[in-house]
């Protein structure tokens, strides 16, 4: 029986399930799961993309949530365990000077944490064989002295908890009756001990009597054994936020914005941040008190950017924001990161605005055609049917025409009106890089707007009236009338009003408003 078509679909159900279980595990933070689910899958595909993109993510994710918080907080075994977890993969160049560090640190701090293993176990060693040859007084100052040593070894504590049980069993162990030797030495003491505050007694007591009848004792102030605190607080705040402090030796101390547990007096510090200068202070803790400290750390990454600019024909001036020069193109220039307006002038030619961007991606290079430059130009018009042509007050004649020179860079004021009375007005600016007329056909004229409003000039009150121009009605005021822009003579009229004639001149899409008073018949 042929297999081989249900091969491939069971290993990428495989690959499917392995995925799944990757995406939970790092979802619910477990990132030891998801680094050995990963290097299967590599092992098994290499050249899997994906699973090389989750290798970089749970990598950078291992380093800040796993490696660096036991660091901080001193747990080296735990530290190193991690690190050989993540040193048994292939890291990528951006993260592994950023472990190697760690690792260095952790190796430094371990060094004397194993002397220190050492020590507290010779120490109850001699414990545990004082106790056993019945030196129990030397068992207990080795037990006593193993209290300023902290201890993190479960095999370490479990002996001392042991033998101190046994301690305090022959402690609380009850007394035989009959007076034993030890007991009657006892008793001895405490006699003489007696005898001797009688004594001091009968010498001291006239004295006190007679201090007593002079006046009360002054209080003398008892002073008991006040211990100081030998740790204080410092905490750093830096830009940028995820800076990491060092001691003098190297070691991590912790990262910006969280108050670090520090020794009372100075302590030499540098601040560090991949991509920042490193930055060395000197902070002095106080005991029992936070110093805040602020740190800036000046980038190492370049804020500028190499221009070119060349022009066709070469030799034009640049200038940054049309007022800085920068030179003569074709031009190399260093600009900071970010937009830039450049213009670029040059002898009889027009000048030109160009916009650059300069950004960490590499040279920026732009290119500028310059235009020749034309003094005058001339207007070709035309009209359906035809306009009268009017430029600048000047009177051209009738429409189809060609201008004469005109300025060019500038506005001139066209007016075009039409057999019916319309008029168009126009403001035409004449391109300087054109050598040819300029094309211009003149369209219909948009309609004006005449709104018109009546009142009586005795009583102000509003009224209607018709309103004519020639022999055409526009209607009743008040209200609004479209007519043909141009000039006109309006009429109103009202019967027990007199005539009341208006010209006015309308510009095409105009809105023109108009109160007129009327003065009664008499």
């Amino acid at each position: 029986m042929d297999t081989t078509g249900s091969v491939e679909p069971d290993r990428e159900t495989a690959v499917r399930e392995r995925r799944k279980r990757i995406n939970e595990a790092f979802r619910a933070g477990d990132l030891r799961f998801c680094l050995e689910e990963i290097t299967a899958g590599l092992a098994e595909r290499p050249d899997d993309g994906s699973l090389g993109k989750a290798l970089g993510a749970v990598q950078a994710r291992f380093v800040s949530e796993v490696i660096e918080p036991a660091v901080t907080a001193t747990h080296w075994d735990e530290a190193a365990r991690a690190l050989q977890d993540l040193q048994a993969t292939e890291l990528p160049p951006d993260l592994r000077e950023r472990v190697e560090r760690l690792a260095a640190t952790v190796g430094k701090a371990r060094i004397p944490a194993e002397e220190t293993l050492d020590v507290r176990d010779k120490t109850l060693r001699k414990a545990e064989e004082a106790w056993a040859a019945g030196r129990k007084r030397e068992a207990r100052e080795h037990l006593k002295s193993l209290n300023g040593l902290p201890l993190d070894d479960h095999d370490l504590v479990l002996r001392r908890d042991g033998l101190a049980r046994l301690m305090e069993q022959e402690t609380a162990r009850p007394v035989t009756e009959g007076v034993q030797p030890h007991t009657a030495g006892r008793w001895v003491v405490l006699l003489l001990i007696v005898a001797v505050l009688a004594g001091a007694a009968i010498v001291v007591l006239p004295g006190v009597l007679r201090r007593s009848a002079a006046g009360p004792f002054p209080a003398v102030p008892v002073a008991g054994p006040v211990e100081a605190p030998i740790e204080g607080w410092l905490a750093v705040s830096a830009m940028p936020p995820e800076a990491e402090i060092h001691d003098s030796t190297g070691l991590i101390l912790g990262t910006a914005g969280r108050p670090l547990a520090l020794p009372v007096g100075p302590h030499a510090l540098t601040v560090m941040a991949p991509g920042y200068r490193e930055t060395t202070l000197v902070a002095r803790v106080v005991a029992a008190e936070t110093t805040s400290v602020a740190v800036v750390l000046h980038s190492t990454l370049p804020t500028s950017g190499l221009l070119t600019v060349r022009s066709s024909p070469p030799g034009a001036t640049v200038l940054l924001a049309g007022t800085t020069r920068l030179g003569v193109t074709p031009l190399e220039v260093s600009l900071e990161f970010g937009k830039h307006r450049l213009l670029l002038t040059a002898e009889g030619k027009v000048p030109e605005w160009v916009e650059v961007r300069i950004g960490s991606g590499g040279p920026a290079d732009t290119s500028v055609n310059l235009w020749t430059r034309y003094a005058v130009g001339q207007l070709q018009i035309n009209a359906t049917p035809w306009a009268f042509v009017w430029i600048d007050g000047d009177s051209l004649g009738p429409t189809p025409l060609t201008t004469g020179d005109l300025t060019t860079g500038v506005e001139h004021d066209c007016v075009f009106k039409r057999p019916d009375g319309s008029v168009l007005r126009q403001r035409i600016r004449l391109d300087p890089k054109r050598a040819t007329p300029t094309p211009l056909t003149v369209g219909t004229a948009a309609p004006a707007i005449l709104a018109i409003a009546t009142r009586d000039s005795l009583s102000g009150r509003s009224t209607w009236a018709n309103v004519w121009v020639g022999s055409r009605l526009l209607g009743e005021t008040p209200g609004e009338f479209e007519v043909s822009p141009g000039e006109m003579t309006l009429r109103v009229q009202r019967e027990g009003y007199q005539p009341l004639t208006r010209t006015v001149v309308l510009e095409q899409g105009q809105r023109t408003a108009l109160s007129l008073a009327l003065e009664p018949e008499r």
